[in-house]
């Protein structure tokens, strides 16, 4: 039965199912290393996609004339926005896992080992481990909609207005 031990913080994965995939993954010329690199990037390009869109929502909200202008926009605004950020939110629980498998390789001679190590030494890290992917994964995400879902709220109970009817231009000759 201790050949079955699940690793903590896993609910199926066993240190014999990490040795048997990396000899698999090895045949094909990838690793885990690849793995970790090839979803990083994927959470860094779809974050990135995401900022864009969050930033063209604010920018088309904050230049429209008109009240149900104003309610499109911010209700397509939280509809795209969420799509792309449950992507992220997928592809941010993919990372962690890999990051999780990569803490347990059987190997402890990488990288990850001298990091551990040198992480036990500092109580703020300890403390804050994984904040950084949590940001980008799930806090920021949430924030943005939040922003969208809040702006929407407030249009329809006729607290906010667009903005390009508070202000008036001046008549140039």
């Amino acid at each position: 039965m201790g050949s079955k031990k699940i690793i903590k913080g896993f609910k199926t994965i066993t240190p014999q199912k990490i040795k048997r995939t990396q000899k698999v993954l090895k045949e094909l010329g990838w690793s885990y290393f690849s793995e970790r690199e090839f979803v990083e990037n994927l959470v860094s390009q779809r974050f990135n996609y995401f900022i864009v869109a969050y930033s063209i929502f604010i920018t088309a909200s904050a230049t429209v004339n008109e009240v149900k202008s104003l309610i499109i926009i911010l209700s397509l605004g939280i509809l795209v926005l969420s799509f792309i950020g449950f992507t992220i939110y997928r592809t941010h629980v993919w990372l962690d896992i890999v990051f999780k498998i990569l803490h347990n390789l059987p190997e402890k001679v990488h990288l990850f080992e001298m990091i551990r190590e040198e992480q036990k030494k500092s109580i703020w890290i300890k403390r804050h481990h994984g904040s950084v992917n949590k940001m980008i994964g799930i806090y920021i995400p949430l924030f943005c909609c939040l922003t969208l879902i809040i702006g929407l709220i407030l249009v329809l109970i006729g607290c906010l207005e667009p903005l390009s009817s508070c202000t008036t231009m001046p008549n140039t000759p």
